[in-house]
């Protein structure tokens, strides 16, 4: 159970996907305890008597100079991926490591049915690769303003995506970053509205990356804030915030919906391994509270909005202000702060009829920005204000 999504727009390419997969866990006595109940988005698996459709897996494995998006069977996936794996280290060109482990799975007498995307990097710019075993085992490579749909969602789902991706295009121009966070941050919203994992099994948390000027790069850090964003007075303390970043080609997400931290990663990408565990684990345990975020996201599930502040590492900016910190009686528990400027109050209000039922989702886009020093001062004294008023209660 999939969906990943891969596209190309001049020197460009991109890959998102979820990180649903089946587990073939024997759930007639209950639910397994190795099993979370729900997505860090508060999502509920899916389970049935012999398996359980849950948020389990990352997809997209990262070896350098290329990178495999994986959707059908996991293992038959992964042991392609580790022949190109194999065969890069072997001195083998991106391109020429994906071909050769692709032949090898085709010469398997009872091979399982997989689809595959990869980015090669060939002479400092990427190309895009798709190879759909319901495709005459054909390995395509992707032309520029095309989308491979990978897994198992409906036509008009894909329909729907292509539709947002070229609003993003024409949102956005050529800025990859930007780009890969609305595309991921539009998915994520699916899941949010739509109940994907209930209704086509796939969801959970999406991620992604983008490959330009020679390199392949994971997507930005992001904190969302999913929700119906009818409150009337800023700051606020909210309560439902995900953070999902990458580390090393590991995902990490932490969740106060689920009040937990989850970690995805692959060993073929070198994901969770002691190093790993050695340079990051103790760094990433609080991220969300303690860290500082590329995008502040915004989700509207009422009014299918997509608000995106663009916060460049600082915790600060002119569109939007994000600030935590332990709480005074529990030190395990934070307290969280966030404003928004008159500017963002206004697009997360607008209202469905604007859009004339020509778009199924409305994207806004804050470029980061220094506020003045006055402004700055009256949004921390604003936040100082609100925290004093909920822990030693409002005189008002």
């Amino acid at each position: 159970m999939t969906y990943i999504i891969a596209w190309k727009a001049a020197s460009v390419a991109y890959m998102c996907a979820d990180t649903v997969i089946t587990d073939f866990a024997d759930t007639t006595n209950g639910w397994p305890a190795e099993l979370k109940t729900h997505s860090s988005f508060g999502e509920l698996h899916v389970a049935s008597a012999k398996s359980v459709i849950a948020e389990a897996a990352l997809k997209i494995i990262n070896l350098g100079p290329l990178a495999i998006g994986m959707a059908g069977h996991f293992t038959t996936c992964r042991t392609i991926a580790q022949h190109a794996s194999n065969y890069l280290k072997d001195g083998k060109s991106p391109r020429e490591s994906f071909s050769l482990a692709l032949k090898l799975h085709l010469e398997e007498p009872r091979r399982k049915s997989v689809q595959i995307a990869a980015i090669c990097i060939e002479s400092g710019l990427p190309v895009l690769f798709v190879f759909n075993e319901f495709n005459n085992d054909v390995i395509e490579e992707m032309e520029n303003e095309c989308v491979a749909h990978l897994g198992s969602a409906s036509p008009e789902f894909k329909a729907m995506t292509f539709q947002v991706l070229n609003m993003i295009r024409n949102h956005c121009g050529d800025k990859p970053m930007y780009n890969l966070t609305l595309a991921i941050a539009f998915l994520q919203s699916c899941g949010q509205r739509n109940y994907l994992l209930e209704r086509q099994y796939f969801g959970g948390t999406f991620c992604g990356l983008s490959a330009y000027d020679g390199h392949i790069y994971w997507q930005p850090d992001i904190v969302y804030w999913p929700g119906s964003h009818s409150f009337k007075n800023l700051p606020m303390n909210v309560q439902g915030l995900i953070s999902v970043v990458v580390r090393d080609n590991v995902l990490v997400v932490q969740s106060t919906i689920t009040s937990d931290t989850r970690y995805f990663g692959d060993s073929l990408s070198n994901g969770l391994s002691v190093t790993w565990n050695a340079k990051w684990w103790d760094r990433l345990g609080n991220f969300l509270f303690t860290g500082n975020f590329d995008y502040l996201v915004a989700l509207d599930t009422q009014r299918a909005t997509v608000t995106a502040c663009e916060l460049a590492k600082h915790a600060i900016s002119k569109y939007a202000y994000f600030w935590a910190e332990p709480s005074n009686d529990d030190p395990s528990k934070y307290f969280i702060t966030l404003s928004v400027s008159p500017e963002v109050w206004q697009a997360l209000r607008r209202q469905l009829e604007e859009r004339n039922g020509t778009m199924p989702v409305l994207f806004n886009m804050f470029p980061y920005a220094t506020p003045e020093p006055p402004l700055a001062e009256q949004i921390l004294a604003a936040a100082a204000l609100h925290r004093r008023q909920q822990t030693e209660g409002d005189p008002a």
